[in-house]
């Protein structure tokens, strides 16, 4: 099995802290799940993928409900746990 490093909050780079308050302000969680804490050594690249994240799952028209059992379909489709 591969093993990812990953950068708490507490040890994160200034740009890594805004990506972690980023998070939080969209989320309202300090620690993200595993899917986002991945890129923590990247946090330019984690800043855009929360991005990407927040855009798909929070600024469209269709209900919550609706986007949430799409997503959830399409991770059981590909045998993704995310």
């Amino acid at each position: 099995m591969s093993f990812i490093a990953t950068t708490p909050p507490s040890r994160a780079t200034p740009e890594g802290k805004d990506a972690y308050r980023y998070m939080y302000r969209v989320a309202g969680v300090w620690i993200p799940g595993n899917i986002f804490r991945v890129l923590s050594g990247r946090p330019g690249t984690m800043a855009r993928f929360i991005r990407d994240w927040e855009v798909a799952m929070w600024s469209c028209e269709e209900p919550r409900r609706d986007r949430e059992l799409v997503a959830a379909a399409v991770s059981r489709r590909a045998s993704c746990e995310y």
